[in-house]
């Protein structure tokens, strides 16, 4: 048995001995005769409350405990995700096993496989992750500014540069790792699909935002959403990927960038 175990064995025995009296066995009753308030359940007020205050006792013991182990669970799911990350990074998704994810945390490969049915698994949650990452705590905020709609939008694609610069190896894993999973027509149903699109959305809306009030024209909202999002895509990946290459300053090449960007798309080409 385990810690969890004993401890709740040993709270639950003291419950049945006081429930039976402090001097009784186990399954004594008041002997015939005495008096209804003469038993031992009945002598005081406080004896008759005392099996209940045990079992509230109780009833909070097991909840520290299994709010404990829950606890345990979710900090060894990520322990196992961030190792994971780590390893795909440095040497490559196929190079990557189940056993090498083990030894990093110094578990057994059985552990890591109670949560997590492969690798595969493993990188779709680490993808779903980032995605979440860049939607809850950037993106959403974005949608909610008021003001300019093309200021708006360029906010949106700076939150999407700086996310991916200030989290290289979430933005190496979800976007530049090269993985079986997602090179067949099942992928779209991944959790990386799914909280990608997401995301997607996020942009989407701002251009959508820009088009409805004009400020943007004769533009398909598709076709600009994603030409805006290749661009952004393409310099975070270009200063991830490259860190020794002769760029001009970082806070102006991002600048210029989106500024090119947005001014492509709100030229009226027709």
């Amino acid at each position: 048995m385990d810690s969890y175990g004993l401890e709740l064995g040993a709270q639950s025995g003291a419950l049945a001995r006081r429930c039976d009296g402090a001097n009784a066995p186990l399954g004594h009753f008041p002997p015939e005769g005495r008096g209804r308030g003469q038993g031992i359940f009945f002598t005081t007020p406080i004896t008759l409350l005392q099996p209940l205050n045990d079992v509230q006792h109780l009833n909070g013991v097991y909840m520290k405990v299994t709010g404990r182990r829950a606890r345990e669970k979710r900090e060894l799911k990520q322990k196992i995700l961030d190792a994971a990350r780590e390893l795909f990074v440095r040497e490559g998704y196929q190079s990557v096993s189940m056993r090498k994810i083990a030894a990093k945390i110094e578990y057994s490969p059985g552990s890591i496989y109670t949560y997590f049915k492969d690798k595969d698994e493993i990188l779709d949650c680490l993808c779903e992750e980032t995605f979440l990452k860049l939607h809850l705590g950037k993106m959403a905020t974005v949608q909610t500014m008021k003001g300019d709609p093309i200021e708006i939008l360029k906010k949106g694609m700076e939150t999407y540069i700086r996310f991916g610069l200030d989290h290289p190896d979430h933005y190496i894993v979800t976007f530049l790792l090269k993985a079986p999973l997602y090179e067949n027509p099942g992928s779209r149903g991944t959790r990386k699909a799914q909280a990608g699109q997401q995301c997607f959305d996020d942009m989407r809306n701002c251009v959508r935002r820009c088009i409805e009030e004009g400020s943007i024209k004769n533009a398909d909202l598709e076709e600009t959403s994603q030409a805006l999002w290749a661009g952004i895509h393409g310099l975070t990946a270009l200063l991830i990927m490259l860190p020794g290459f002769p760029f001009v300053e970082r806070e102006r090449l991002i600048a210029r960038t989106i500024e090119v960007l947005v001014r492509g798309v709100s030229l009226d080409c027709v």
